[in-house]
């Protein structure tokens, strides 16, 4: 390729990349950019160690990510097992229904489990009035409330990462579960000793990757509880929220949140480790 058609295809490819890099400074890199302008005052770190609703915010956020994130990871892998077994019908049946939570649109599926809590005409209060039982009121109490958003956060989201674990067993080759069923292993040792070590990393990549996601799950606990009891049930992206557009404060709201950037930092340089070089595996 001569100089002149090198200089060319440079030309345009700036040209076809110039309409990105100004939608990406403009939406992504500049907001970010002042974003850390905003909370570089220390006053605003003050203001959030002193408020207790954030520090409650804080412990809602790990306790959220830490039950979640673990639960939706056993019953994935568990799942993931029972989907070798589809050439059973009941299998069948069953995958396809567990992957109906992850069809459901997000903002659809937490209205409707509110609905469903509802302590007045509730389906899930109408059933325990059936058997005689009191309505309990599930959005009026603190830990009803953050059981509720765990308990849809694993409903909604495990399906994601069953089908993930899957594709991860669909690549272990079937010689070594026919050998070790010649060596007279049993299922349990074959999960131990095969499952288990090769599933192990990408176990621990998916885990990383929904903690991240789940950092920054906003649409759960806002549409489900808003924030309530009395701001107890607020995570640490709904009280950014909160603190920026409802009390006005986007530097505090900016602020909320970059608390949790270095955890953020850790965990995605965690994924870069595991991932790495495929030379170095």
């Amino acid at each position: 390729m001569s100089s002149y058609s090198k200089r060319t295809a440079s030309v345009v490819g700036i040209a076809f990349s110039l309409p990105f890099i100004f939608v990406f400074t403009i939406f992504i890199l500049y907001p970010l950019l002042y974003g850390f302008y905003l909370a570089g005052n220390l006053s605003n770190y003050y203001e959030l160690a002193n408020d207790p609703l954030y520090i409650r915010a804080i412990f809602n956020t790990f306790l959220y990510v830490g039950v979640g994130v673990n639960l939706k990871m056993v019953f994935a892998f568990f799942f993931s097992g029972l989907l070798m077994y589809r050439k059973y019908p009941a299998v069948k049946v069953l995958s396809v229904a567990y992957l109906l939570p992850w069809a459901i649109p997000d903002i659809a599926g937490i209205l409707s489990f509110r609905w469903m809590l509802n302590s007045d005409w509730g389906v899930i209060n109408l059933f325990l009035s059936e058997f005689g039982l009191p309505k309990i009121m599930w959005l009026n109490n603190y830990y009803t409330s953050m059981a509720a958003a765990i308990f849809f956060h694993i409903w909604k989201w495990t399906p994601l990462w069953t089908m993930t674990f899957y594709a991860g067993r669909l690549v272990i080759p079937p010689e070594l579960y026919e050998a070790a069923k010649i060596d007279g292993a049993s299922t349990i040792n074959e999960l131990r000793h095969i499952t288990m070590p090769l599933m192990k990393r990408l176990y621990i990549l998916c885990t990383l990757l929904s903690t991240i996601w789940t950092l920054g799950d906003f649409n759960t606990i806002w549409l489900l509880t808003g924030g309530d009891p009395g701001g107890t049930t607020h995570l640490a992206s709904t009280i950014a929220y909160k603190y920026a557009l409802y009390v006005g404060n986007v530097a505090l709201g900016v602020s909320s949140y970059i608390v949790l950037m270095p955890i953020l930092l850790v965990l995605i340089f965690m994924i870069i480790k595991i991932m790495g070089v495929p030379g170095e595996r």
